[in-house]
């Protein structure tokens, strides 16, 4: 259904170049559906990832034989590892989603997590240029603002769900906002913490070696 309403646009404009509208509208048919299937693929491989990651919980060791202290490893569940399994799950909560029909519903929820995503990538810019010694006002300006905006609109969205009775897109939005305040409640603590970083060391001069002048005194 996608398809065909997608390429139909094509076929007008294939046809004011000059070119076959049936072979205009195959060659947009084929892109959208490949658009597609790599949107698809990429999404289920992310959401595995993200799922697994939810379970991954870190170690710290306190330095022994050929580790250094203070190095913090990163364990998935070995049950997380089974590719199958957890694309499997993805797959099911997705056509859960899509045979529901609620798959519409979700848009506003999609586009506050996206804005979201934008909050947390200027936030690592900041916290980068923190631990480099250089000022990160540029940065930290837009990332409140995006903060801001988005969490409000995450907390308005849930409100109004679950005032008309959407019960499970108010949970959605909840559990969205509440990741996203611990998440920037972590991301704050580190900024908080990071001390700049010492000026790289420039490489010592190499010493010329200086003949002895004096040999024969």
């Amino acid at each position: 259904m996608i398809t065909p309403l997608a390429s139909r646009p094509v076929r007008g404009f294939v046809s004011s170049l000059g070119i076959d509208p049936v072979v205009g509208t195959s060659f947009a048919a084929l892109a959208v559906s490949a658009f597609a299937l790599t949107t698809l693929d990429t999404g289920t491989r992310l959401g595995r990832y993200a799922f697994a990651e939810l379970f991954t919980h870190t170690t710290t060791t306190t330095g022994g034989e050929g580790t250094s202290a203070g190095t913090t490893t990163s364990i998935p569940p070995a049950w997380t590892q089974n590719r199958w399994f957890c694309s499997g799950l993805i797959v099911a909560a997705s056509a859960l989603l899509a045979f529901s029909g609620q798959w519409q519903v979700i848009w506003p929820i999609f586009g506050s997590a996206n804005q979201l995503l934008a909050a947390l990538a200027l936030l690592a810019v900041s916290a980068w240029l923190a631990r480099l010694g250089k000022r990160a006002l540029f940065t930290r300006i837009p990332m409140y603002f995006m903060f801001t905006v988005t969490l409000t609109a995450l907390i308005t969205f849930a409100y109004r769900n679950l005032a008309d009775g959407k019960i499970f897109m108010g949970f959605l939005s909840i559990l969205l906002f509440t990741l996203a305040v611990v998440l920037a409640i972590l991301a704050f603590r580190s900024l908080r913490n990071i001390s700049p970083t010492s000026p790289p060391s420039t490489p010592e001069s190499e010493s010329v070696p200086v003949e002895d002048s004096m040999e024969g005194s």
